[in-house]
């Protein structure tokens, strides 16, 4: 047997919810993600007002020094390093030796930077499971519900990359959990995804195309077929107009 040129490839989507629930917003506060975030920041917090202590507890009484123990004069100095990275006008504290001021200057600085990554990261965990923005393939599954359909490619390549998943064995049941958000995601080939979609009103999916593990269609001839290289000329001819890719889009129209 031999096959004709590929008149049509499909790719993998995911299927999302495009709102995101107050309860999705609150579960996200638990994601590992976000609290990964709030350590490092925590870490780095914490060494920074370890340093500005050091340098400035015997010239400082005020503000750092004094009467205080290691643990409060570190403490204050984390509480300066948090107020300092925010920007926050709540300047109780700050350096008078000229080393605790080039340690403030330079900290000013990298918080700025800090501030812009922290604030993206924070935006990208809580809002993750939100699907107005693209899902990263596969980091931002890992943190999701992902259902895909047994023995298929999508379920062999969650399996690859170490996702967890649930198995279902009807996609149209699968899309109604996605849309109820008892899941996150759907993951299938786009055309059945967009079929199903399109063909419930009740179903307010959108999906994203992953361009992973693409499926090749072309039509099976007998080996030798004298056929083979007219059928392949009238293939390419067909597939290069405009009035194929209008019949896909009606065909299987993306979801507006």
């Amino acid at each position: 047997m031999d096959f004709s040129h590929i008149y049509f490839t499909a790719n993998i989507g995911a299927a999302t919810s495009p709102a995101m629930d107050l309860g999705a917003i609150i579960k996200s506060f638990f994601s590992k993600r976000l609290w990964i975030i709030v350590l490092v920041l925590s870490v780095l917090l914490l060494i920074v007002g370890t340093i500005i202590y050091f340098v400035e507890r015997r010239s400082n009484d005020e503000n750092f020094g004094g009467e205080r123990s290691i643990i409060k004069g570190i403490g204050s100095g984390f509480w300066w390093a948090g107020v300092t990275m925010t920007t926050i006008e709540y300047c109780d504290k700050s350096p008078v030796t000229f080393w605790g001021r080039a340690i403030a200057l330079f900290w000013m600085l990298i918080a700025m930077a800090v501030t812009a990554v922290l604030t993206a990261s924070l935006v990208s965990a809580i809002m993750g499971s939100s699907s107005s923005k693209k899902i990263a393939i596969p980091t931002d599954l890992k943190d999701m519900k992902v259902l895909a359909l047994q023995e298929t490619k999508a379920s062999i390549y969650l399996d690859e990359e170490r996702v967890s998943f649930q198995k279902v064995s009807d996609l149209k049941d699968s899309l109604q959990l996605v849309n109820s958000k008892k899941a996150d995601v759907m993951q299938h080939i786009i055309q059945q995804l967009n079929y199903y979609i399109n063909s419930d009103a009740a179903l307010s999916l959108r999906v994203q195309p992953i361009q992973l593990i693409p499926r090749l269609y072309a039509l099976g001839i007998r080996n030798n077929s004298k056929l083979r290289k007219d059928l392949n000329r009238s293939i390419l001819k067909v597939i290069q107009t405009s009035q194929w890719q209008r019949e896909l889009d009606k065909s299987i129209p993306q979801k507006r």
